[in-house]
Protein backbone atom coordinates (compact mmCIF):
# COMPACT_ATOMS: atom_id res chain seq x y z
CA UNK A 1 0.00 0.00 0.00
CA UNK A 2 1.39 3.29 -0.99
CA UNK A 3 0.00 6.54 -0.74
CA UNK A 4 2.07 8.23 -3.71
CA UNK A 5 -1.33 8.84 -5.79
CA UNK A 6 -2.26 11.37 -2.72
CA UNK A 7 -4.43 8.35 -1.29
CA UNK A 8 -4.07 4.66 -0.32
CA UNK A 9 -3.84 2.53 -3.07
CA UNK A 10 -2.44 -1.18 -3.65
CA UNK A 11 0.48 -2.23 -5.69
CA UNK A 12 2.53 -5.68 -6.03
CA UNK A 13 6.38 -5.39 -6.86
CA UNK A 14 8.44 -7.85 -7.36
CA UNK A 15 11.38 -8.93 -4.51
CA UNK A 16 13.85 -6.81 -5.70
CA UNK A 17 11.95 -3.39 -6.29
CA UNK A 18 11.48 -3.80 -9.85
CA UNK A 19 8.38 -4.11 -12.00
CA UNK A 20 5.97 -2.16 -9.38
CA UNK A 21 2.31 -2.43 -10.62
CA UNK A 22 -0.63 -0.39 -9.26
CA UNK A 23 -3.11 -2.69 -8.53
CA UNK A 24 -5.99 -0.59 -7.15
CA UNK A 25 -7.29 3.42 -8.36
CA UNK A 26 -10.46 3.80 -6.97
CA UNK A 27 -10.61 7.42 -5.45
CA UNK A 28 -11.47 5.93 -1.60
CA UNK A 29 -8.53 4.48 0.91
CA UNK A 30 -7.60 1.00 -0.17
CA UNK A 31 -5.34 -0.50 2.92
CA UNK A 32 -4.38 -3.46 4.78
CA UNK A 33 -3.43 -5.57 1.98
CA UNK A 34 -2.84 -9.77 2.47
CA UNK A 35 -2.45 -12.54 0.39
CA UNK A 36 -4.52 -14.95 0.41
CA UNK A 37 -3.45 -19.05 0.31
CA UNK A 38 -5.91 -19.24 -2.63
CA UNK A 39 -3.75 -16.35 -4.83
CA UNK A 40 -6.54 -13.57 -4.48
CA UNK A 41 -5.66 -10.20 -1.80
CA UNK A 42 -7.89 -9.20 0.42
CA UNK A 43 -7.85 -5.49 1.28
CA UNK A 44 -9.82 -2.66 3.12
CA UNK A 45 -11.70 0.15 1.03
CA UNK A 46 -14.01 2.85 1.80
CA UNK A 47 -15.68 3.86 -1.34
CA UNK A 48 -18.78 5.47 0.89
CA UNK A 49 -16.65 6.13 3.85
CA UNK A 50 -17.07 3.00 5.62
CA UNK A 51 -14.52 0.51 5.40
CA UNK A 52 -15.34 -2.89 4.10
CA UNK A 53 -13.52 -5.72 3.05
CA UNK A 54 -12.82 -6.56 -0.52
CA UNK A 55 -11.14 -9.54 -2.82
CA UNK A 56 -9.31 -9.11 -5.70
CA UNK A 57 -6.90 -11.22 -8.11
CA UNK A 58 -3.55 -10.68 -8.40
CA UNK A 59 -3.26 -8.55 -11.09
CA UNK A 60 -5.93 -6.30 -9.59
CA UNK A 61 -9.09 -7.72 -11.88
CA UNK A 62 -12.11 -9.28 -10.17
CA UNK A 63 -12.74 -7.11 -7.42
CA UNK A 64 -15.37 -8.45 -5.35
CA UNK A 65 -16.83 -6.75 -2.00
CA UNK A 66 -16.52 -9.63 1.19
CA UNK A 67 -18.54 -7.41 3.70
CA UNK A 68 -21.79 -4.68 3.97
CA UNK A 69 -21.07 -2.98 6.84
CA UNK A 70 -21.97 0.05 8.22
CA UNK A 71 -19.40 0.02 10.93
CA UNK A 72 -15.67 -0.79 9.70
CA UNK A 73 -14.18 -3.57 8.88
CA UNK A 74 -10.22 -3.32 8.48
CA UNK A 75 -7.55 -5.49 8.47
CA UNK A 76 -8.31 -8.61 6.44
CA UNK A 77 -6.44 -11.84 7.76
CA UNK A 78 -6.93 -14.69 5.73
Amino acid sequence: MSTRTGNGDIYVMNANGTGLTRLTTSRSIDAEPSWGRNGKIAFSSAPDYHFNIYSMNADGTGVLRLTNNSKWDFSPDW
